[in-house]
């Protein structure tokens, strides 16, 4: 299956995108000294933690939170399920040097966190934090020195309306350069569609290619999708201009 579910679909939305980095601490000491903070009896967290093990917990957290997300963010456009929290980059250790013989000291998380194209990057980065907030109170470290957050890029949704005129010419010139019914879905990655909708422009998108071979070894796209898309968006300007094909 593709991700957009149809090729050549016409796709008026797209979802949120949020680039999130996580920084959780721990407290540097000797690999020898483990087993005095992650045995009964020793000295605890007085001695030292691990900042990748609490990075896991926390990572366990939010993946605990994409599952709800997967029932509680619904969008006709999208799969159930599209909204996610995705661990993408994970850098840790003891500062300054890669060791395994010293406990490490930091673990930063980055995360692309696809969001509901009804909500604001600010719902999304409160109730992230909020979540994040009151699962440390379950960690007596993490409840004292709890992990801060970066927000460090947002790519807003966009959303034109299905009886847009703009999405109503374009059903219009699929149907007509391809013979087949129009379908419409919402995309499966950020657009530059966001920046015509921030300028006043409603914008949709409508081309050729599948989401799902994007970013991956030989990449491609079906001549006769290109032939169909070129077609398409013809006729879509002819319509918008006041030129009806004979």
């Amino acid at each position: 299956p593709s991700a957009p579910p149809n090729r050549l679909g016409i796709v008026p939305v797209t979802p949120g995108l949020w680039w999130m980095k996580i920084k959780v601490p721990g407290k540097i000491t000797h690999v020898g000294n483990r087993s005095e903070f992650v045995r009964a009896g020793g000295g605890g967290q007085k001695v030292g933690v691990n900042a990748v093990e609490k990075g896991v917990k926390v990572i366990q957290a939010l993946l605990e939170l994409e599952q709800q997300w997967g029932i509680s963010k619904q969008h006709s456009l999208f799969k159930t399920g599209f909204f996610t929290i995705h661990p993408g980059v994970v850098m840790a250790g003891p500062t300054g040097v890669n060791i395994p013989f010293i406990v490490s000291d930091y673990c930063d998380i980055d995360y692309a966190i696809w969001y509901h194209p009804k909500e604001t990057p600010e719902q999304v980065r409160k109730e992230v934090e909020n979540y994040v907030h009151d699962f440390c109170q379950l960690d007596d470290w993490l409840k004292e020195h709890p992990p801060t957050f970066e927000w460090k890029l947002s790519w807003p949704p966009n959303n034109v309306p299905l009886d847009h005129p703009i999405t109503k010419t374009m059903v219009a010139a699929h149907e007509l350069a391809t013979g087949q019914p129009a379908k419409f879905q919402g995309f499966h990655a950020a657009s530059d569609v966001t920046f015509l909708g921030w300028a006043g422009i409603p914008a949709i998108i409508y081309g050729p290619g599948d989401v799902m071979v994007a970013h991956s070894i030989d990449e491609y796209v079906y001549t006769s999708e290109v032939i169909d898309a070129s077609k398409g968006l013809a006729y879509a300007v002819m319509n918008w201009c006041g030129y009806e094909k004979k």
